[in-house]
């Protein structure tokens, strides 16, 4: 069985006592979300890493590093096709492009 993590709620008191007038409720007046505080950061670290993992299969012959072009211009860090695994990756998990890059860069070592 897992651990949960110890996540305690942090709230203010002086806002729970008070109740809002029907004015201010019209105009849009909402409570302040209520924020959390991790406690256990050992249990919350592990929680994390225990959420999945996901595992690519690369061609072992696939070239990452860019053959230089011989131009005086600025040389490509990285070839064509790591940059089109890392855009479909991009694609099919959703994530943004700064999120692929770290496992771009343990990949290509």
């Amino acid at each position: 069985m897992t651990a949960i993590p110890s996540v305690q709620p942090v709230t203010t008191q002086a806002l729970s006592r008070r109740r809002p007038s029907c004015a201010a409720v019209k105009r849009g007046w909402r409570p302040p979300k209520t924020t959390y505080k991790t406690t256990n950061w050992q249990s919350y670290n592990q929680a994390v890493r225990q959420r999945g993992s996901l595992t690519v299969w690369f061609d072992p012959s696939m070239q990452w590093e860019a053959i230089p072009s011989g131009r005086r211009d600025r040389q490509q860090a990285y070839s064509d096709a790591a940059i089109q695994a890392c855009l479909t990756l991009k694609i099919l998990l959703g994530l943004p492009l700064r999120h692929i890059e770290p496992w771009e860069r343990h990949w290509s070592e």
